[in-house]
């Protein structure tokens, strides 16, 4: 009876211990729960350590925090240390017992180990890395500004050359690590380096192509997803730099040479260009504002500034033109050739396009003069529309209008038709053969019809065709006028007298309008019959009614009158 008695209470230390193991297997597992965060990683996630295992969740994230601060405060006293060092070697050299040469290499040795040390641990310890590259710019940058400003020791092109280096170091590491903090400290403390040295040394020229450089690094490190603001505090300063190269060039006398404001302006032109060509073009992004910004001020800062300094030189103005007219061709190309066919660059397409027509525009102006220039761009505007509306599309008709402004501008009719509008002259300005030529071939111009494509284009097409009626009704009123206006008004004219000769001129407009609606290639006119109406009807009572006399202003009344009674009939019918 002994051996069952034992047995049984051997089965009930069994019993009792397996209760025990279990028990104390459920703690652990609570304690597990509260260290590890969510229960999806409960199967992955390594043990934690025996002392936080059974501490409360809330006690374990405080522990954390307590780690982060340590560390933190760690890497700042780190970098105490790392300037006190800094500090050490400038006290050494004002001090004599370092000489400056020596000083200025040992510094910036020192600032180039802190880089080398933020590229050895970006990969392992990325906020480390942040506090090193930070740290190697904020030590070498005022190193190279005191060396150069304050103590003489290098020259500005040496001083551009070494924030040239660092910065392309720094942005190297920065991009190797995605280390932030160090491509935003090395562009903007770079950027404000040469702005200060340039200023306290009173030389900009190298230090305008460091800042170009700097400019083109930024739009491509820019590139990076939310890095944005590095681009455009750099394009302002590169902008603005050879602004003040250019003006120095032009001062008396000058603080720089004409060669080096040259060169800026070429630099800044080619890298601004090149750089929104490479991307769209190439990489075929969509244009951006900030890419819009860049291409006009490259145009008016490059262009325009070259033109300043090359005033008195035809074969400068000659070769920069030139340039300027390669840079209308690419754009024209680019846009009609390689974007015209991605609908998802339209916007590049049409920033292109309107780059290639301001270029082109200012290539007519520096290439030519005078007639050359009225005659230059009426061949360009009929070109234009009679050759360009298969692949430019509503471009066509719309640059074309453009080229003709440029040509009516050039030969002066443009000018005068205004004058003889707005004015009472006192002498009255002639038409010599330019002036017809490009009047007679507008008028032509106006006849050409497009193919419709239900399109965008088409609306480009139609006020490109309205620009060019308008600038022809405009031009012929004023030649008409100039004709007329000495045999009616008299020279000097008489006020109410020519006031009365411009609302008969004007009505007379207006029924010539409405009977254009009779034939399909001058269709476009009897658009214009509204406007000319109000036009007529604003000046007949400020200019009317304020000079003529009573047996002149009878006649303006009555001619307005069947003006705005038959001009509106008439441009109602439908074309034959």
């Amino acid at each position: 009876m002994a051996q069952p008695q034992e047995r049984d209470d051997r089965l009930k230390q069994l019993e009792d211990g397996l209760a025990d193991v279990e028990r104390r297997l459920r703690v652990l597992e609570d304690g597990q729960r509260a260290a590890v965060p969510t229960a999806e990683y409960a199967d992955t996630a390594p043990l934690a350590p025996p002392d936080t295992v059974f501490l409360p969740a809330r006690h374990a994230d405080s522990t954390r925090g307590t780690s982060d601060l340590t560390g933190l405060a760690t890497l700042l006293g780190r970098t105490c240390i790392v300037f006190g060092g800094a500090y050490l070697l400038r006290a050494l050299t004002e001090t004599g017992r370092l000489p400056g040469t020596a000083g200025v290499i040992i510094g910036l040795l020192y600032s180039l180990t802190w880089l080398i040390a933020a590229d050895r641990t970006a990969a392992s310890r990325p906020l480390s890395a942040q506090f090193h590259g930070v740290t190697a710019m904020l030590v070498g940058l005022p190193i190279v500004w005191e060396a150069s400003a304050r103590f003489g020791l290098l020259s500005p092109t040496v001083a551009a050359i070494l924030l040239a280096g660092g910065s392309a170091g720094a942005f190297a590491v920065a991009g190797r690590g995605r280390l932030d903090a160090v491509a935003g400290v090395a562009a903007f403390g770079t950027m404000a380096t040469a702005l200060v040295t340039a200023f306290s040394i009173n030389h900009y020229g190298v230090f305008s192509l460091l800042l170009i450089a700097l400019s083109t690094a930024t739009y491509w490190l820019s590139e990076w997803p939310g890095h944005a603001w590095l681009r455009w505090p750099n394009a302002v300063a590169a902008g603005l730099s050879v602004i003040a190269v250019t003006s120095r060039a032009l001062a008396t006398p000058p603080g720089e040479t004409v060669a080096m404001a040259l060169t800026s302006q070429a630099l800044l032109l080619a890298t601004m260009q090149g750089s929104l060509a490479i991307r769209i073009v190439m990489f075929g992004r969509n244009v951006r504002f900030f890419d819009i910004m860049q291409a006009l001020s490259g145009l008016a800062i490059g262009v325009g500034g070259a033109a300043l300094l090359a005033r008195g030189s035809d074969p400068g103005l000659t070769l920069i033109g030139a340039v300027t007219a390669i840079l209308a061709s690419g754009a024209y190309m680019a846009a009609f050739f390689r974007l015209a066919d991605r609908p998802h660059l339209a916007a590049s397409y049409h920033a292109f396009a309107a780059f290639g027509l301001l270029a082109a525009t200012t290539a007519l102006a520096l290439l030519f003069r005078g007639p050359n220039l009225a005659l230059a761009a009426l061949a360009l505007a009929i070109i234009t529309i009679t050759y360009g509306d298969r692949r430019l599309a509503g471009y066509a008709s719309l640059h074309g209008a453009a080229y003709v402004m440029t040509a009516l501008a050039a030969s002066g009719l443009l000018a005068d038709a205004l004058a003889v509008w707005t004015i009472i002259p006192d002498l009255w300005p002639r038409m010599g053969l330019v002036p017809w030529i490009t009047l007679a071939a507008t008028g032509a111009i106006t006849t050409m019809r497009f193919r419709r494509r239900g399109e965008i284009g088409d609306v480009l097409a139609i006020a490109g065709r309205l620009i060019t009626a308008s600038i022809f009704v405009l031009a012929l009123g004023g030649a008409v006028l100039m004709l007329a206006g000495p045999l009616i008004a008299g020279s000097p004219a008489d006020a109410g007298i020519l006031a009365s000769v411009r609302t008969v001129l004007l009505s007379i407009s207006v029924v010539g309008l409405g009977l254009a609606a009779r034939w399909k290639q001058t269709s476009v006119f009897p658009r214009l019959v509204y406007p000319v109406l109000i036009v007529g009807g604003i000046r007949l009572v400020l200019d009317d009614f304020r000079h003529s006399s009573p047996s002149t202003l009878f006649i303006a009344l009555a001619c307005y009158g069947l003006a705005l009674v038959i001009g509106p009939r008439l441009a109602a019918r439908k074309t034959t």
